[in-house]
C-alpha cells in the first residue's frame, strides 16, 4: 500500500475518542477488498478522483469506528489557500482563504455545514463567539508553537455558526519543546497523563524530518476538548 502518511487521533480529555486518517496523495482504492477502508476508497475514486485533480493536496479520509460514527473526507494545502474549482465541487461557500476543510461523505456534494481551517488573521473578520479565547490560548502557548491553525463550523451557505472553535498548535520541533508544551498542557487541562505518556515513546528520533505532532484544543459552551494527532511514518510538514 502507498498511502502517504497517516494521522492517529486520540483524545487526552475525558472522552474515549480515537480515529485514524489515510492520508492519499490522490485517493484511489489501496486496500484489501474485504476491509472496512476499502469501501471509501473506491467511493472517493469513483466520485471524486474522477472530477477533480487533487494531487498536491492533502488528501485525507476518516473511517467511522466504535468512538467516532461517519466517514469524512479532509482536504487541505500545507501553508497555502485551496482555490475556488475545490472549493465549488464540494460547496464550500465562504468567502476567505482556508487551508483545509472538512465534510462528511454523506454530505459531500451537497450545500451543508462544513468546517474549515484556516490562519489566525482571518478571525478579527469572522465576529466568533470564542474569539477571545483562542487569542488567549495562542498567546499561552506561543512560545511553543511555530503556528497556529483555527478551525470552526461554518452553514451552507458560508454563515459563520457558533457552537465551536479549534485552536490547532502546529509545534516547534524538538525534544525539550515537546515535553515543555506537554508539561503546559498538563498543567492548564485535567488530562490523561497515562495515555500522554506512552506518546513520550512513539517517536524513534525528534529530528524535524521523522517527527511529528500536533495538538488541537476543542473550545464549545459543553465542555474543552484536547486531541493529540501523531503523524507517520514522516513528516509531511516540511
Amino acid at each position: 500500500m502507498n498511502y502517504s502518511y497517516y494521522i492517529f487521533e486520540k483524545e487526552l480529555t475525558s472522552g474515549n475518542h480515537v480515529s485514524y486518517h489515510f492520508v492519499y496523495d490522490y485517493f484511489r482504492p489501496l486496500s484489501p477488498v474485504n476491509s472496512k477502508v476499502y469501501p471509501y476508497e473506491k467511493f472517493l475514486f469513483e466520485n471524486v478522483s474522477s472530477k477533480i485533480d487533487l494531487n498536491g493536496f492533502q488528501n485525507a479520509l476518516t473511517v467511522p469506528n466504535t468512538t467516532s460514527e461517519g466517514a469524512y473526507l479532509h482536504i487541505g494545502m500545507h501553508k497555502k489557500s485551496i482555490g475556488s474549482e475545490v472549493k465549488d465541487l464540494f460547496h464550500i461557500k465562504v468567502d476567505f482563504p482556508i487551508i483545509y476543510f472538512t465534510k462528511p461523505l454523506d454530505d459531500l456534494f451537497k450545500k451543508s455545514r462544513h468546517k474549515c481551517g484556516y490562519y489566525p488573521t482571518q478571525l478579527k473578520n469572522l465576529n466568533h463567539k470564542f474569539e477571545d479565547q483562542s487569542l488567549e490560548l495562542m498567546n499561552e502557548f506561543k512560545d511553543e508553537t511555530q503556528y497556529f491553525i483555527l478551525a470552526s463550523y461554518f452553514g451552507e451557505n458560508g454563515e459563520v455558526l457558533h457552537d465551536e472553535m479549534n485552536v490547532e498548535i502546529l509545534p516547534k520541533y524538538g525534544k525539550n519543546n515537546y515535553y515543555q508544551l506537554k508539561d503546559k498542557l498538563l498543567k492548564r487541562y485535567n488530562l490523561k497523563k497515562d495515555i500522554f505518556d506512552l506518546y513520550d515513546k512513539k517517536f524513534e528520533t525528534y529530528e524535524r524530518s521523522d517527527f511529528h505532532y500536533h495538538v488541537k484544543i476543542k473550545l464549545n459552551d459543553n465542555k474543552t476538548t484536547v486531541k493529540f494527532y501523531r503523524t507517520y511514518p514522516h513528516n509531511p510538514y516540511i
